[in-house]
């Protein structure tokens, strides 16, 4: 994508794609988990989660560690937890970058590291970039070609500007719309239009083509029925390749195979369950641990459910 990764993580699509697994998650966890458990875990465990798997996914790994005054030595209570950035060098300590730009040596039993789902765990492997580190560059790749396909797709539309059934000022619509949401809006007005021909080439409308400058009269059937479907291949192609279902990439239903698609769905239910049964589990032990809490033996039932 041309965007750079400030930008990329600002758009609605890419920023649903990177926390949907996160936040069903953590609503999973919630539901799943003890009532005794949330209780008592009152060290802000579940923004911490979150943000780590978020900044994991962001730049392949990330650190918890500790709120505590000597991180150069196990901590031995901690008022809190927080999320940094940084890796292990050679002296056995995590070279970690506070908020304000200061580098800290934190011993190794206060880090807990947490990796992107993609790929291997083996630092060495990312550090010789022999594996992608961070999920945001599949979604990004994804991105970038749905980006493209939509301005694509809108620029046609653009060419032929319908005036017919209650839609009014289409062009000057147009003209304004300049986030994607707003053009999909615009498209699923169209869409509207098509599908009241019930299909048929019987209709026609007013069409105003902005290249030749020229009004026809068209058939509303053969002139969007294609770009319809182009439009829901586009949308479903970036779906597949997220493996995010539809309904939490685009808020709404707003059709395709997406939101119900058998395979699509059972793809993020691995996904969410990857996290929780893994990441998640493995760091609220540790956190657990450094705070000084016992739960015993537990575990985590099914998200399908």
């Amino acid at each position: 994508s041309s965007l750079n990764l400030a930008e990329l993580l600002k758009e609605p699509l890419v920023l649903n794609a990177m926390t949907a697994p996160i936040n069903d998650a953590l609503k999973a966890w919630r539901l799943i988990d003890a009532d005794g458990y949330k209780s008592e875990r009152k060290y802000g465990y579940q923004p911490t989660v979150h943000d780590a798997i978020l900044l994991a996914k962001i730049n392949g790994s990330a650190l918890v560690i500790p709120v505590a005054n000597n991180l150069k030595k196990k901590a031995s209570k901690t008022s809190g937890f927080q999320v940094v950035a940084g890796k292990k060098g050679d002296d056995g300590f995590y070279k970690v970058k506070t908020k304000d730009g200061e580098e800290i040596d934190v011993h190794g039993d206060n880090v807990f590291e947490v990796f992107s789902n993609v790929g291997f765990r083996s630092q060495t492997l990312r550090d010789m970039n022999v594996i992608g580190g961070s999920e945001v560059e599949l979604i990004a790749h994804a991105y970038s070609i749905y980006k493209k396909g939509l301005e694509e797709l809108f620029y046609l539309l653009q060419r032929a500007i319908v005036d017919t059934r209650g839609i009014k000022d289409l062009a000057e619509q147009m003209e304004q719309a300049v986030t994607d949401e707003q053009k999909i809006d615009i498209i699923g007005k169209l869409k509207s239009v098509h599908e009241a021909t019930n299909g048929t080439d019987n209709h026609t409308g007013v069409v105003y083509d902005m290249e030749i400058e020229k009004i026809d009269r068209l058939s509303i059937s053969g002139a969007f029925g294609g770009l319809v479907q182009i439009f829901e291949q586009l949308k479903n192609n970036f779906v597949a390749s997220t493996g995010i279902p539809e309904v939490k990439i685009f808020g709404s239903q707003v059709g395709g195979i997406g939101n119900n698609d058998a395979s699509t769905l059972s793809i993020y239910y691995e996904k969410v369950e990857q996290i929780l049964q893994t990441t998640i589990y493995d760091l609220l032990y540790w956190m657990d641990d450094m705070a000084g809490l016992s739960f015993g033996d537990w575990s985590f039932g099914s998200v399908r459910q």
